[in-house]
């Protein structure tokens, strides 16, 4: 799953996937990986942050 401005580190977009060690959620623009052990959790969160941050830059422009 892809997450666009989901990224705590440098507001990048995030590919959220698994592989055979379990759930990661990487970064596509800096390379800020996490790993994750509940992929559904941690797009829930990463959506969380992602609408703070819209939220926050609006309020700023």
């Amino acid at each position: 799953m892809l997450l666009l401005k989901a990224c705590p580190k440098c507001g990048g977009d995030m590919h959220v996937g698994g592989d055979l060690y379990g759930s990661y959620a990487s970064c596509l623009n800096c390379g800020y990986l996490k790993d994750v052990e509940d992929g559904d959790d941690v797009r829930k969160r990463l959506k969380v942050v992602a609408t703070l941050r819209e939220q926050t830059q609006k309020q700023a422009a």
